[in-house]
């Protein structure tokens, strides 16, 4: 497995209300002439490493020393490119991408309803018991036939937190 250090490689995270945002964009240009057969890349404009994220999730959620070790290795959670240019949707398709800052204070305030939380736990368990129980007819198949698997990774900043936390109203990120 890939490796990373906290606090060297730089990702980039997208807020996904942006992803459904980028995609009403292109649906609603000219008929998609101008942007056929085209590649763009969603993401917010702040690039950091997983420490910097880390550090901006703690003061959304007013959390001044977070327990992080800087020097510590972990498995990668996303595909190991570094930061993704997104110059071109902002050019191509004027698009603007919601500030780190911004996504996560919406998310802060977003698992500060019990509904919500409710409901993401729910959300949670169903996709644990489909895994499984998908893992358990997967195995269950004749040797014969060869099973791929993908995985697709979205990087999106949501931070669980209990409804004593608060989310920090400070503009800065």
């Amino acid at each position: 497995k890939a490796k990373t250090s906290s606090q060297n490689n730089t990702i980039s995270l997208v807020y996904a209300p942006d992803v459904a945002k980028a995609v009403l964009s292109i649906l609603a240009v000219n008929d998609g002439f101008l942007v056929d057969s085209e590649t763009f890349h969603v993401s917010m404009d702040e690039k950091m490493s997983f420490a910097e994220l880390t550090l901006a999730m703690a003061k959304t959620l007013s959390i001044s020393k977070p327990n992080l070790d800087m020097n510590k290795e972990n498995d990668l959670v996303t595909v190991d490119c570094g930061a993704i240019d997104n110059s071109k949707i902002k050019t191509v398709l004027d698009f603007k991408p919601t500030t780190l800052h911004e996504a996560l204070k919406a998310t802060c305030e977003w698992y500060q309803n019990p509904e919500n939380v409710k409901h993401t736990e729910e959300l949670a368990e169903s996709s644990s018991s489909t895994s499984s129980s998908s893992s358990s007819s997967s195995s269950s198949s004749s040797s014969s036939s060869s099973s791929s698997s993908s995985s697709s990774s979205s990087s999106s900043s949501s931070s669980s937190s209990s409804s004593s936390s608060s989310c920090s109203s400070d503009s800065d990120t």
